[in-house]
């Protein structure tokens, strides 16, 4: 999933690239939710897998742990195993750096400041 995440705000910030200004709003409007459902999805699950992760390290140093602390230690391994978080946070990083390079202007059009400042 998380793949599949990276590669449609990969895909946005391409399309974003070539949205001309005389795009409908309707079109722009679409772009920019899409990318705001990419972006909250993808920091959801980061964060998720930082903290799995984070467990996962905690678990392995050793303490006295009773029978939850064990079985819980063994599903945080099973998840972190799942998601192989430490090859993908690199490639979300580089995701994510390419949609800031993107022209976000497009999307969100900044307002002009106010004559006084």
């Amino acid at each position: 999933l998380l793949d599949v995440l990276m590669s449609g705000l990969s895909c946005l910030a391409a399309h974003v690239d070539l949205l001309s200004p005389e795009e409908s709003a309707a079109e722009v409007r679409t772009a920019r939710n899409a990318a705001k459902m990419h972006v909250f999805l993808l920091k959801w699950m980061a964060s998720y897998a930082e903290k799995e992760a984070t467990e996962a390290n905690d678990a392995k140093m050793p303490t006295a742990r009773g029978p939850k602390g064990a079985a819980k230690a063994k599903k945080v391994a099973r998840v972190t195993e799942m998601w192989q978080w430490e090859t993908l946070r690199p490639k979300l990083l580089y995701t994510m750096l390419n949609l800031m390079n993107a022209n976000l202007p497009r999307l969100w059009s900044p307002s002009k400041p106010d004559e006084r400042f």
